[in-house]
């Protein structure tokens, strides 16, 4: 996780003032720019085999339905309760960094 620098983008965000689809929309460009390396890599590593993509198939469909729900749902949420909510997820992430096994 602290490779990834997911443990920091989330509030450096939050403090550029990137809220609600904004802010979604930057962390998801920039784990995108993370990730699609790394799928190069791991698939010329022969680390992602075709049996491994056959299994991933429902994970990347549960991915878009849950985007697709989470945007619908943005729709609801004022950008103060997004912030609040935002600011608890990473203190519940903090104390899991901490604490956690």
């Amino acid at each position: 996780m602290l490779g990834s620098g997911n443990a920091i983008k989330g509030p450096m965000f939050t403090s550029l003032n990137l809220l609600k689809e904004r802010y979604v929309a930057t962390y998801a460009l920039t784990s995108a720019a993370m990730n699609v390396p790394k799928v190069l890599i791991y698939g010329f590593g022969d680390v992602l085999t075709a049996e491994l993509w056959y299994v991933l198939w429902p994970l990347l469909l549960i991915s878009l339905v849950g985007t697709y729900l989470g945007k619908r749902l943005m729709q609801f949420v004022s950008e103060t309760w997004f912030e609040k909510i935002a600011f608890a997820a990473f203190s519940i992430s903090a104390i899991a960094l901490l604490f956690g096994k």
